[in-house]
């Protein structure tokens, strides 16, 4: 495989699973909200580990808003695909800076979507972290 193959993967390191992440990301001290109606992307930026992706990720849907669990798994899943999909805007971005991004994205509306919606508000989503990160620089 040459190096402009790009793989489009989520894997473990991609995904935040440990309660201190997560209790770091919702914090408030170091981390910055993104609002994308109907989709909240709260980010961190963190030191860049070896083995661990440059930007790693969790969803969030509300059970206040969705009752039935199938519809929180429905979202949660189209959420992580369109991350999947879109991530590498992100990625590219801050590759060879010496450290990485947090981002949690928290689904705010009361309304199942299509996967056409959450896949445009993630990228519109990854582009305002990226300016904002990049800017900084």
């Amino acid at each position: 495989m040459t190096d402009t193959t790009r793989h489009y993967t989520l894997g473990r390191g991609a995904r935040i699973k440990s309660r201190k992440a997560v209790a770091a990301l919702f914090a408030g001290g170091c981390s910055t909200s993104v609002t994308c109606r109907p989709l909240r992307a709260v980010y961190m930026q963190r030191p860049h580990a070896d083995g661990r992706e440059a930007v790693d990720m969790l969803v969030s849907v509300s059970k206040r808003k969705f009752k039935h669990a199938v519809d929180r798994n429905r979202i949660k899943r189209l959420v992580r695909e369109a991350f999947r999909l879109n991530r590498h805007t992100l990625a590219d971005r801050i590759d060879g800076r010496g450290w990485g991004v947090s981002v949690a994205f928290v689904w705010l509306s009361p309304y199942l979507p299509d996967y056409a919606a959450v896949e445009s508000r993630v990228r519109e989503a990854l582009a305002k972290i990226g300016d904002t990160l990049c800017s900084d620089d």
